[in-house]
């Protein structure tokens, strides 16, 4: 593979996950700014609800980018995908907050969301898809190991400028600068992309079966590989669902609404989590390439559940336990390596952008875009403080089991 084409799409996943998750980590500042209300968990909720809501248009941008990677090429639908969330992060640095404009204000953080939300999967999708195409068979899941560090990266990025911008130090303003800063880096992409154009080598790293597949609308792509869109979105929506868990959601919830833990320390330790995650992602693509996938599946899973059951110990005590939860940050890739790679490997070649973005975006909707307003819910409505966790647990499960499913269809191809 080019080493400056690679370099190239490992820093356009970056970019694209800072303007990602950045929304989420903001999101008790949004939630203040934006719904006022003597209730923080109900302005926490509906700061969540916005993240489930943006989600809903991830089709629409599934279904545009993918056909112009599979028909076009991956690059041009990377450089839509920049525009457009470079476009969004503008619109929200200098979007008034509700005191101002009233609920114009959230109309307009709405949409910019949505926009985000519809064009980072799919143009991430194509980052993966491009390394795993055209990396040598002996690399393959250092080579996901490497887009998926590099992803959270961006959201280290993005964790840092939430913790830096939302601290007391900073401006009253200083959140729209946060969001600002993605408006630059994802214009920035955009001109070096212009002047370095992404290569295309001969394909490394897939099957090709015979089939006139490419020009099929989504309809008729959808009908074929039914089995592949459940597949995948049960695969795609757990992933997602199990890093909004804990990054987003699991230390909030300790501090906002359990108040089990400061605030403060949250933010501190949530850039260690995901440089944790970033240094698992590197060594399961490692353990994978040496020892197998399904090695790498298991020992990541097992390795959870054991943490999970020790967190639930501290839960009912009352306690925040630090050690689980930098734990689960290091060995949840042994995990969502396997995962990614399992379902990309069984797509054919003449869909695979359509069909593996359009599945991701299903598996957002349905299960992680949802993650964290389901949670809160789950104990708002039960005030049991276990139930979130064990909707943790149940996510980790399927995860698993879809993987298997994906071995399945792999070796049957083989």
């Amino acid at each position: 593979m080019d080493k400056k084409s690679f370099a190239i799409v490992i820093l356009a996943a970056l970019v694209q996950y800072y303007d990602y998750h950045l929304f989420g980590f903001m999101a008790v500042k949004i939630s203040h700014l934006f719904f006022p209300s003597n209730s923080p968990v109900e302005s926490l909720s509906k700061a969540y609800f916005i993240i489930f809501l943006s989600y809903l248009t991830k089709p629409f941008g599934a279904i545009l980018l993918g056909r112009i990677g599979d028909v076009v090429n991956k690059s041009a639908a990377l450089t839509v995908s920049l525009v457009c969330t470079s476009l969004a992060s503008l619109v929200i640095s200098f979007i008034p907050t509700y005191e101002t404009w009233g609920v114009a204000s959230i109309f307009i953080l709405i949409i910019a969301r949505m926009v985000t939300s519809s064009c980072v999967g799919p143009g991430t999708d194509g980052i993966r898809l491009y390394i795993f195409e055209h990396i040598t068979l002996k690399r393959r899941y250092l080579g996901e190991g490497c887009t998926t560090a590099s992803c959270l990266l961006g959201s280290f990025i993005a964790a840092s400028s939430a913790s830096f911008f939302s601290s007391s130090s900073a401006p009253i303003y200083g959140w729209r600068i946060a969001f600002f800063i993605g408006f630059l880096m994802g214009v920035a992409l955009v001109v070096i992309k212009h002047f370095f154009p992404i290569h295309y080598p001969a394909l490394q790293n897939t099957y090709q079966e015979n089939t006139n597949d490419k020009h099929l609308g989504i309809l008729a792509i959808t009908k074929k590989y039914w089995r592949l869109f459940i597949l995948g979105a049960i695969t795609s929506g757990t992933i997602g669902a199990s890093y909004q868990f804990l990054t987003i959601f699991w230390g909030q919830y300790n501090a906002d609404i359990l108040n089990i833990i400061a605030n403060d320390v949250v933010f501190y330790y949530l850039p260690y989590i995901i440089i944790l995650f970033m240094v698992g992602s590197i060594l399961s693509g490692v353990v994978c390439d040496s020892m197998g996938s399904n090695f790498s599946a298991s020992l990541g899973f097992f390795a959870i559940v054991i943490i999970l059951a020790s967190s639930l110990i501290a839960l009912n005590a009352e306690k925040f336990y630090i050690f689980n939860y930098l734990s689960i940050g290091l060995m949840l890739p042994f995990l969502i390596n396997p995962a990614h790679v399992s379902l990309k490997r069984v797509i054919p070649i003449s869909v695979r952008h359509r069909v593996y973005s359009l599945s991701h975006s299903i598996g957002s909707i349905c299960i992680s875009g949802s993650t964290s307003f389901v949670a809160t819910k789950l104990y708002q409505y039960s005030n049991l403080k276990f139930l979130p966790l064990l909707y943790f647990a149940l996510i980790i499960t399927s995860m698993f089991l879809s993987f298997k499913a994906l071995n399945k269809i792999h070796i049957s191809l083989n």
